[in-house]
């Protein structure tokens, strides 16, 4: 009995083992389709996901190559532009040069003209006492020639006895003169149409010195062979015979000077009207200078005026005239002061290594009336534009002589003596009697001939001067 119960147990535990072993392959079967399902939907989002990063990587490759082909291809473009601007330019100067040759042929024929005029003259019986006479009134008409200034010779023309250069056809001459000397130097060649104007200023007596302080970085011998070549280049007119012209620095700033009318100018003392400067405690004034001061700084620059003579006298033209070197003795005027005297101002400020420092603090904060001189030359407008091409605003600057600043303060005072003295001042700019002396009947009539009628613009806002 016990033995048939036993094989009934084991036949119902194998039956329960089989049907468990089944369970367990129908559970692990059924684990492993829920993982291949869960697997399947999660791997077909990165799919997607790693596909569109693929895609992106392409195209940005391709963005990539488009971009490098682009700047290759923009890069040629900028460079043919730059050849065909350097081959207009090229062609410009050009242009600019067959014009100077032309001009220079032109000059040439002139003079052979002349030249054979004057072996023609020589060709009919003088008197010999005539002839030194000739000489005699011909040398004592030579401007400078009694200042002891040194006699250079004048032009071509005027010794072939032929016909002076027109006034007329000076502004073209200068301006020919002043391109074709610039031609080396960028820096000259930028300025040439200031350039023109200021020289032109010089020889017609409008200006005893230009600052070029507006041309920055030149060579001195640069602007040594600028002023050589105007000087051979521009046919003397009527009134600017025996002119001559000298490069002077001044503190790193480099001016042209006519020394004839340079001397003139130190024999008057009432030329300028000087601003003084007077320390209060711990505050500083501006006034305009005493008769006393005036005179004192008179002196000093008469004396720098000699060494100018001496300068001039000794006949060497490659040489630059330090002002600096004129400036070593005690309480001398500095650079403002000099500079403003010579440039030709009418009012100046009176600074010297005693006061320098609190004119410095005034002019650095005080408020100033801008004096803008305005005389307009329409040969020299003209002649500019057959030149090159100015813009408007450049073209309007070419009638600005020279500006200058009085202390809003020292106008509002409403003092007569310096209005007349301002006036004057321009009376002298339209007569060319600013100088000292009277210029004789040729530099009058050219000064008429090529400027017109001068103004002052007085600009009242805020300007302030660095020293």
């Amino acid at each position: 009995m016990f033995k048939s119960v036993l094989q009934e147990h084991n036949g119902r535990k194998a039956e329960l083992r089989r049907q468990g072993d089944k369970a367990r392959i129908a559970a692990i079967s059924s684990a492993e389709a829920l993982t291949s399902s869960l697997v399947e939907a999660v791997d077909s989002e990165v799919s997607k996901a790693f596909e569109l990063e693929k895609l992106l990587s392409k195209e940005a490759k391709e963005a990539r190559a488009l971009a490098v082909k682009f700047k290759d291809q923009t890069s040629s473009w900028i460079a043919a532009a730059r050849r065909a601007d350097a081959v207009l330019r090229e062609f410009g100067d050009a242009e600019n040069y067959l014009r100077v040759i032309e001009g220079d042929m032109r000059e040439v024929v002139r003079m052979l003209q002349q030249l054979s005029a004057a072996a023609e003259a020589r060709q009919r019986p003088t008197t010999g006492t005539a002839a030194a006479a000739t000489m005699a009134s011909n040398a004592d008409s030579v401007p400078g020639r009694a200042e002891g200034l040194p006699y250079r010779a004048q032009s071509a023309g005027s010794r072939a006895g032929g016909q002076a250069t027109s006034a007329q056809e000076l502004p073209g001459r200068a301006v020919c003169a002043v391109r074709r000397a610039a031609a080396g130097c960028p820096a000259l060649r930028r300025a040439w149409a200031a350039l023109s104007r200021d020289l032109l200023a010089l020889l017609t007596r409008l200006r005893p010195a230009i600052m070029l302080d507006y041309v920055t970085h030149v060579p001195e011998q640069e602007l040594c062979s600028l002023v050589q070549e105007v000087a051979s280049l521009v046919p003397r007119a009527p009134g600017t015979e025996g002119v001559e012209l000298f490069v002077a620095e001044l503190d790193g700033c480099c001016y042209i000077l006519r020394p004839d009318l340079v001397l003139e100018r130190a024999r008057d003392s009432s030329a300028v009207r000087w601003i003084a400067f007077a320390e209060e405690g711990h505050s500083t004034r501006c006034h305009w200078a005493t008769d006393v001061q005036s005179e004192i700084v008179h002196g000093r620059l008469v004396a720098v005026a000699e060494q100018l003579r001496q300068f001039c006298a000794s006949g060497c033209e490659d040489r630059v005239f330090r002002l600096g070197s004129c400036s070593g003795m005690p309480s001398a005027p500095i650079m403002p002061s000099l500079s403003g005297w010579l440039l030709g101002y009418p009012v100046a400020y009176l600074v010297d290594a005693a006061n320098v420092g609190a004119a410095a603090s005034w002019l650095s904060s005080a408020d100033l009336a801008l004096h803008s001189v305005i005389i307009a030359c329409p040969l020299l407008q003209e002649a500019v534009g057959k030149a090159g091409s100015l813009s408007a605003s450049s073209r309007a600057d070419l009638d600005v002589l020279c500006s200058f600043t009085v202390p809003a303060e020292l106008l509002s005072n409403g003092d007569s003596d310096v209005k007349l003295h301002l006036q004057n001042w321009v009376q002298g700019l339209c007569q060319g009697t600013n100088g000292g002396s009277a210029p004789n009947q040729d530099a009058r009539s050219l000064l008429g001939t090529l400027w017109g009628p001068v103004r002052v613009e007085v600009d009242v806002s805020r300007h302030h001067v660095v020293l």
